[in-house]
């Protein structure tokens, strides 16, 4: 035998008696080289997907998104047998609550709640006068529901099909009477293990993986075949199960197959998203609140306390005080999962932690349960607002008796498959230590007795000081707090360690006790001063009005009185960046996924499958303390992006807008909210005087990058207008309430926010509307708004390409063209027009309106020319301008009745700018009056109802509310000459390439260059019918691809007598408003709808399109009755993104006005709206122009110019009203 053979044979034994070994158990030994060290891979942050798993909400998203999806974390399975009784997992209700002493501990906790009611004086220093639950039963008693519509519109989920599981919202639907068990997989934190249906560890990670994979399929659009491409950052509670993280790991890698992840608490990642390097997180969840202090990317471990309580249990505890107060909705079950959601409705709705909201108001709240009818509810509230989200500070309310309510840190029990963790390294240091110990008692002999003893205490205590224990009781404080009667008593010095963690765990902490107690466990005084002065609270718990404000006196009041000396300033931050405090742990994990430095920390398939949990022990931060040290430096590295000011959320400002930090430019003669269509105009003009200064806010980010359109594509290559369109970087996302005469469908309004506003997201359709439509705003009350007076302001405003005339202008800053493709479907659809009987118009914006022709658009030399483009940019040089970014105005400041100036939100900070002369609003028909309302300005009913201090009853504000809605009628075509064809991946890259290096080709032009205006019948006046064209299909606002060859007309009415409001949703600047457009709700809109789809049938079956036509894709050949019709219409029209008219323009003596006709707000001083929502009815036609016009003239009424007329310019009029063409 040659050596190397005996060598081999040699390994071959010991591979042999390896696998001896491991059959009977016998494991070799682990060496740590064979853990390999992370793989150095290229991040692509677009196939990364961050998953944060709730108790009742699971949001996900890919690391680049702005927002993650969010969807109730709730699974519906159907039964596996016939006669299966039903299991459903509790909401609100919970263990501990139907014990003896139950009602005893609440009743005594609510009179804590009191007595700290009545201690806290009001702002204007006097005392809180309580109010009795008597007062209002009396009244709640007595009301009946009022019956709004006999079907509510909501619908349980179709369970027909049988499927075998439903997820998330559909879950929450099923019918109770459905073979259906629902699942929570997750509650307070954990995993919900319990002994009955699906409460074993596999049932529950099941539950997991099809909700988590259905999520990513349904929301993220990621085939699950495609996860082996993606990676995943999980997000922990900080009091984590090793055991159970474990599990999920296996289940992510293992089973969804993605190919590595990150696994990390959310109390570090909460530090990521907000931008701050120390801070004491208070996580106040659904079902539990966590806290814990992280500095610099580290959790500290005897930090960190789990509260088992969190936002149901308000909502509960609202309830049961609700029901002092006589709450009329008398069917209210908390075992009824829609009542659980009407509850936390209502919760978040009315509840608020202002002591100066006093004494009963008057509320209502609809109740919509599917085969129900809707129901309006009307009753009467008073200090139960209040003492329901205090009960989050005194825990003896929610009257839970017997439970564990809080919850720390202990060591995992070990795992078999990690032979090296921290029993290991204990039992190692214990070894040590008594080694050291006995070689320490020789040395000793000849030392001193007292010497002894002072060596042997420090022996004993050594395992505790090398790895700390689970919990720390805090040094300053020395005890655990028992909030039965809210006061202290100290730990007893005889009372041993496991039994004082025992009882503390046994006790319910307030929230702010729970606070100071995980603060003083911080191991140095330097580290208790930075936690204190930095306090953020996320989740959404706590999102209670002037919730920072009662937190931050709490825990001033409740300080150790060593540190409230020396605590430079007690700062509680419940919205970092303006976010939402719920997203905010989401946030952190998609940055730490853009981090080049977060290698270190990747877990990846291929070494879980052959090391295990181990791969925990190496690369997880919160595991492993060299882990730890990398989570730290990342951070650093983090916190400096942030400080240069070159992270991905980074408040850029332009050149002159360091005067926003500066005290000698706090103040400007102009203030313009919003760089919109209006916004960039009246900055212009404003600042043409140098003696003026101006300064505009703008709540999104510039529309350049680098100084780059280019790098900014998808704003200024026309071609790419959905891409923004659909985008919630540049766009407020805006949506309405379901439309309940179009099938309770949402509808999705688009609205720019970005340098432009909606200039930079339109279809650059350029429409000034109709002659009648602005003499008819005169008519309205809009006095010296008629056409003569319009028309100069539209010509001041443009340059024509095809050069000055009587209706258009040569010498403006907005350049409009015409398309210079030239489609043969264009061609087509003008022809055909002609054929069915109407005239050609060669210039819709002049004499004549009425007809087809070709349409005019903001392009100039192949790019968009927006307002940003067009005024904004040419104004940034002038030294009295100054234009911030990224700036979000949050309300309006006065005296009185005098508008001094505004409040704003910069970097997470609130600060204010006051002006000389006039604010002036320009954030368009939502966020104006959005605006008005949240400053006092506004119906002063609704405003009482959110707590809104009244300046100024204006009931028209938000009303009047106008838009254009339209539908698609699609035809395919036969020949391959659609923008189909430009979608191919080649085709796109060419287009791209050529519009990058001169501006030209398909990508210069938004293609809707042809369309129309006619008469929907005899009688009337003017058109009232628009139609664009485009060679093309659009589907769902074009998130999805064309399907085919075809093209379509946009085609919709222009003067609907539909009209519908906007109202606040809370008192909360981050929040959407209510928006109810109350779309076809008149017969007479219907009917013109029906001819909509008619006449444009009638235009397509002409001869000019013989060779193109295909058969009808929309509405289809199918759909042809009126009923047909009808149906297609609610299913299928759409917003034309058109919103207007929501501060109406009129006479001081009409109720329904916000403006007068100088544009000032009226009933206050200096200050004014300038944007669409001005206008007393919509004009027919896009807004953009017309927008644009209102500031041009604006601009003149502000600087006190002469108004320009012209007078006697001729306007088309059909010779008969007796024919419809």
């Amino acid at each position: 035998m040659t050596q190397a053979e005996k060598g081999e044979a040699e390994n071959g034994k010991d591979k042999e008696r390896d696998r001896e070994r491991e059959q009977r158990g016998v494991k070799r030994p682990i060496v740590p080289a064979a853990v390999p060290e992370s793989l150095q891979e290229q991040i692509q942050s677009n196939f990364i997907v961050v998953i944060h798993p709730g108790s009742t909400t699971l949001r996900l998203g890919r690391a680049t998104d702005t927002l993650p999806a969010g969807i109730p974390h709730v699974i519906a399975r159907r039964h596996k047998q016939q006669g299966q009784a039903a299991y459903r997992d509790s909401w609100l209700l919970r263990d501990g609550l139907s014990k003896p002493e139950s009602t005893e501990q609440r009743q005594n906790g609510l009179k804590m709640v009191d007595q700290a009611i009545w201690s806290k004086k009001m702002s204007n220093g006097a005392r809180r006068i309580p109010v009795s639950p008597d007062q209002a039963r009396s009244y709640n008693r007595q009301m009946r529901p009022a019956i709004l519509d006999h079907s509510s519109g909501a619908k349980w989920t179709n369970t027909s099909n049988n499927p075998e599981f439903l997820v998330g919202e559909e879950a929450l639907y099923v019918n109770p009477l459905d073979c259906y068990n629902i699942h929570w997989p997750i509650r307070r934190g954990q995993l919900n293990l319990h002994a009955g249906p699906g409460g074993s560890l596999t049932a529950v990670l099941a539950d997991l993986e099809v909700i988590w994979s259905h999520a990513i399929q349904k929301y993220l659009e990621i085939p699950l075949k495609d996860l082996k491409y993606y990676r995943c950052i999980l997000l922990i509670p900080d009091i984590y199960n090793k055991q159970h993280v474990k599990e999920l790991v296996n289940m992510i890698l293992m089973k969804m197959g993605f190919s590595g992840i990150i696994v990390h608490q959310e109390s570090v990642c909460a530090t990521f998203g907000s931008g701050l390097s120390s801070a004491c997180i208070v996580d106040v969840g659904d079902q539990k609140t966590s806290v814990c202090c992280v500095e610099d990317g580290v959790s500290h471990r005897n930090t960190r306390l789990c509260l088992a309580y969190g936002g149901s249990d308000v909502s509960r505890c609202f309830y049961w005080l609700m029901q002092r107060a006589g709450f009329p909705y008398r069917d209210c079950q908390l075992t009824n999962k829609l009542d659980c959601l009407l509850l936390q409705h209502l919760k978040e709705t009315f509840c608020h932690l202002d002591q100066d909201i006093s004494g009963l108001q008057d509320h209502e709240f609809q109740i919509r349960h599917p085969d129900s009818p809707a129901l309006l509810y009307q009753f009467r509230l008073g200090d139960e607002k209040l003492q329901a989200p205090m009960a989050l500070f005194y825990p003896a309310t929610f009257g839970i008796v017997g439970q564990k309510m809080t919850i720390l840190q202990h060591r995992s029990q070990g795992d078999p498959e990690d032979p090296h963790d921290e029993h290991y390294l204990l039992a190692t240091q214990s070894k040590q230590e008594q080694s050291s110990k006995a070689t320490a008692d020789r040395k000793s002999m000849s030392k001193p007795g007292a010497f002894e003893g002072e060596l042997r205490g420090q022996s004993s205590d050594i395992s505790e000081r090398i790895y700390p224990q689970e919990v720390e009781l805090g040094s300053s404080q020395g005890d655990c707090m028992i909030p039965g009667n809210d006061s202290e008593e100290p730990l007893t010095a005889h009372m041993s360690r496991k039994t004082a963690i025992s009882q503390f765990e046994g006790k319910a902490l307030g929230l702010d006790k729970a606070i100071l107690h995980s603060i003083d466990c911080c191991a140095s005084d330097d580290t208790k001063k930075k936690m204190y002065s930095s306090i953020l609270v996320v989740g959404g718990g706590l999102m209670f009005h002037r919730a920072q404000e009662f937190l931050q006196h709490r825990i001033l009041n409740k300080m150790p009185p060593s540190f409230r000396r020396v605590v430079e300033n007690v700062e509680v931050i419940t919205r970092p960046k303006d976010m939402d405090p719920r997203l905010i742990a989401w946030k952190g994990g998609a940055v730490l996924a853009c981090l080049d430095t977060t290698q270190e920390l990747w877990i990846y398939q291929r070494e879980w499958q052959r090391f295990g949990v181990r791969m925990l022990r190496e690369r997880a931060a919160f595991v492993c303390p060299v882990m730890c040290k990398v989570a730290g430096s990342l951070f650093k590295v983090h916190t400096l992006k942030n400080t240069l000011g070159i992270n991905e959320q980074q408040f850029t400002i332009s050149r002159a807008s360091s005067h926003l930090s500066s005290e000698k430019a706090n103040s400007y003669n102009y203030i313009i909210v919003g760089a919109g269509s209006a916004g960039c105009v009246l900055a212009n003009r404003l600042s043409e005087d140098p003696q003026s200064t101006v300064l505009l806010l703008e709540a999104g980010p510039k529309d350049t990058l680098l100084g780059s359109k280019r790098l900014m594509w998808k704003i200024h290559m026309p071609a790419a207008l959905t891409y923004n369109l659909c985008d919630e970087k540049y766009n407020w996302y805006y949506h309405t309430t379901p439309q309940r005469h179009m099938d309770d469908r949402v509808m999705y309004w688009p609205r720019g926010r970005v340098w432009g506003g909606s200039s930079s997201l339109n279809a650059m359709v350029y429409i000034r509307g109709h002659a009648e439509d602005y003499n008819r705003w005169s008519r309205q009350g809009a006095l010296g708004w008629d056409y003569e007076h319009c028309l100069p302001y539209f010509k001041k405003a443009q340059t024509h390409e095809l050069g000055p005339d009587q209706y258009r202008g040569g010498n403006g800053p907005l350049h409009v063209s015409r398309g210079k493709t030239n489609h043969p479907l264009h061609q087509a659809f003008l022809e055909a027009a002609q054929q069915a009987g109407y005239p050609f118009t060669d210039d819709m914006n002049g004499y004549q309106q009425e007809g087809f022709g070709w349409m005019d658009m903001t392009i100039h030399q192949g790019q968009r020319w927006s307002t940003a483009s067009a005024y904004l940019r040419p104004a940034i040089s002038r030294p009295n301008f100054s234009v911030a970014e990224k700036t979000l105005v949050t309300k309006i400041l006065f005296q009185g009745t005098k508008c001094i100036g505004v409040e704003y939100v910069k970097n997470g900070q609130r600060k204010k700018v006051f002006a000389i002369k006039e604010v002036i609003l320009s954030g368009g028909a939502i966020n104006s009056p959005q605006l008005l309302m949240l400053s006092g300005i506004g119906n002063a009913d609704d405003l009482k109802k959110l707590g809104i201090p009244l300046v100024c009853h204006l009931p028209g504000v938000g009303q009047n509310l106008q838009d254009h809605l339209e539908v698609y009628v699609q035809q395919k075509c036969t020949k391959p000459i659609t923008l189909y064809t430009a979608q191919k991946p080649l085709n796109m890259v060419r287009i791209g390439l050529e519009w990058l290096w001169k501006f030209t080709g398909e990508g210069a032009t938004s293609h809707l260059e042809s369309g129309g205006f006619i008469r929907s019948e005899p009688g009337v006046p003017h058109p009232d019918i628009q139609f664009h064209f485009l060679p093309s299909q659009v589907i769902d606002h074009g998130r999805v691809a064309s399907t085919m060859e075809a093209y379509q007309v946009h085609v919709g009415p222009m003067r609907s007598t539909s009209v519908g409001w906007l109202k606040l949703k809370s008192s909360d600047p981050n929040d959407h408003p209510i928006i109810e457009p109350n779309y076809l709700s008149t017969e007479r809109d219907m009917w013109e709808f029906r001819q909509c789809v008619k006449l444009t049938r009638e235009i397509f079956a002409q001869k000019a399109f013989e060779k193109f036509r295909g058969p009808e894709v929309r509405p289809g050949n199918h759909v042809q009755s009126d009923k047909e019709i009808d149906a297609f219409i609610r299913q299928k029209a759409d917003s034309a993104y058109h919103p207007s008219c929501t501060c109406k323009m009129g006479q001081p003596s009409d109720s329904t006005a916000v403006v007068d006709p100088q544009t000032k707000v009226i009933g206050v001083e200096n200050l004014r709206v300038v944007d669409a929502s001005i206008m007393p009815s919509v004009v027919t036609g896009n807004l953009n122009a017309p927008t644009i016009m209102i500031a041009e003239k604006a601009a003149d009424i502000i600087k006190g110019l002469p108004a320009l007329q012209e007078k006697n310019v001729p306007v088309y009029k059909p010779k008969t009203l007796e024919t419809q063409r």
